[in-house]
């Protein structure tokens, strides 16, 4: 029993060096797992992903976003990450309006070496912006709105206060032409 297991190893390994790139692929790794950004409409704000290379081969790796290109943009979007390697990607997110956006990020990475055919790999990450107004835009709308509860306010003040002293003295009764009615 204890030479077929032996056996068995053997043959196994034997398998893996004669073979060795059968299940392999370029490795590709983020953090964070997933991006969540707030900002403000019309404003860029920015966000930092850390992409790892895996693998132990120089792989080609371009990062895009799936939807949104023209709010998003990535930088770098193309790189080339040496074994075991990491690199800093800058993340930045400019919304049009205040709203929200929800998309993947795609990152890719292939074999730098065409020689050795490696698939290629690669993973996506959710990226969901919440996008507010601009902090002076909602000062703007408050004023105008304290402006003209202001202005309401004072028509029915003057209404219900002054014209109604006006109306008083200005009566027909008082008034010094007036005569007084008879009956």
């Amino acid at each position: 029993m204890k030479i077929f297991t032996k056996l068995f190893f053997v043959l196994v390994f034997s398998d893996f060096l004669i073979h060795p790139n059968i299940a392999q692929a370029i490795g590709v790794g983020v953090t964070p797992s997933h991006i969540e950004i707030t900002a403000t409409q019309d404003q860029p704000t920015e966000s930092m992903i850390t992409v790892f290379n895996t693998s132990d081969q120089t792989a080609l790796i371009t990062i895009q976003a799936d939807e949104f290109q023209d709010r998003i943009s990535i930088a770098p979007s193309t790189l080339e990450l040496l074994p075991q390697k990491n690199q800093k990607v800058i993340i930045t997110v400019t919304p049009k309006r205040a709203s929200a956006l929800s998309t993947h990020l795609s990152i890719k990475a292939q074999a730098k070496n065409p020689e050795n055919f490696e698939p290629n790999s690669g993973i996506k990450i959710p990226l969901i912006v919440h996008a507010d107004q601009d902090a002076k835009q909602r000062a703007i709308i408050s004023l105008v709105t304290l402006f003209v509860i202001g202005v309401l306010l004072g028509i029915l003040c003057y209404h219900f206060f002054v014209s109604k002293k006006l109306r008083q003295k200005f009566a027909p009764e008082h008034h010094p032409l007036s005569r007084p009615k008879r009956l």
